[in-house]
């Protein structure tokens, strides 16, 4: 199963939803499966601005961001104690065969080996989280936009295409947004739905969260491991902790992990 992002904010339960994953994740791992959570763009803003002042300002609820949860958010941003462990070891992307998955999509029609050193170099230089390829770009593979037009425009089937050749899959499945989505040729994702279009876009965002006031979708994936698997995890943090590989390595680092197949 793999994850999308965005576990903290739009409402006042940010940790129980994460410690639930990480639960989840555990009781995975010791039935022979596995879940990936991957990092969302609410995630990389709090790690790049503990205080999280723009998620603050948009909540009517104060009460409702990550940050009112926690005794000393910067130490919790600075990975310096478990729950800030987890969310800097969060990988920004991951390949399972021939699916490529992140939060919001746009790689910037790069090879895996090319978008993941410019993420390495990113967060290793002083503006860490806060690089243009994670939160200081509207354009980055966090933070791309679907609204007003989406990141794949102007000519979308042939960017999505050129896209997961760069990458060497056949699909892009994305979160972030669960708005409504036009394409060119009147085509039109509505809100709060599951989407495909062309058979490489997978939109799979349905608003399930307490604060956009829908409750009647849940967002789950699953991923074929038991069929294999190839993944890239982007982890960054001083020590990344391994993922079915025995990788202990220093930080930043890329891993690709194998399951074994079902006989």
């Amino acid at each position: 199963m793999v994850i999308l992002g965005d576990l903290i904010d739009k409402w006042h339960k940010s940790k129980e939803v994460i410690a639930l994953l990480r639960k989840l994740q555990r009781d995975a791992e010791s039935n022979g499966g596995q879940i990936i959570i991957l990092m969302g763009n609410h995630e990389a803003e709090f790690l790049a601005f503990p205080k999280n002042k723009k998620l603050a300002e948009k909540q009517q609820d104060r009460k409702r961001t990550f940050f009112h949860q926690l005794k000393d958010p910067t130490e919790v941003a600075n990975c310096k104690n478990d729950l800030g462990q987890f969310l800097c070891n969060l990988p920004i992307a991951v390949r399972v065969n021939d699916w490529f998955f992140s939060h919001g999509g746009n790689t910037k029609n790069r090879t895996i080996e090319e978008l993941s050193a410019a993420i390495k170099d990113g967060v290793n230089s002083k503006l860490g989280f806060a690089s243009k390829e994670l939160t200081g770009d509207d354009d980055s593979i966090l933070e791309a936009r679907l609204r007003p037009k989406p990141w794949f425009y102007p000519h979308p089937k042939r960017s999505l295409n050129e896209y997961v050749e760069k990458l060497g899959v056949r699909h892009l499945v994305q979160g972030h947004q669960p708005g409504p989505v036009e394409f060119d040729d009147e085509i039109e994702r509505e809100r709060n739905t599951f989407f495909q279009r062309y058979g490489l876009l997978f939109l799979i965002d349905s608003g399930m969260s307490r604060g956009n006031k829908n409750k009647k979708r849940a967002t789950v994936l699953g991923a074929p491991y038991a069929f294999g698997m190839e993944t890239m995890p982007w982890s960054f943090a001083p020590m990344v902790r391994g993922r079915r590989c025995g990788m202990r390595a220093r930080f930043p680092t890329i891993k690709q992990c194998a399951a074994q197949k079902n006989p």
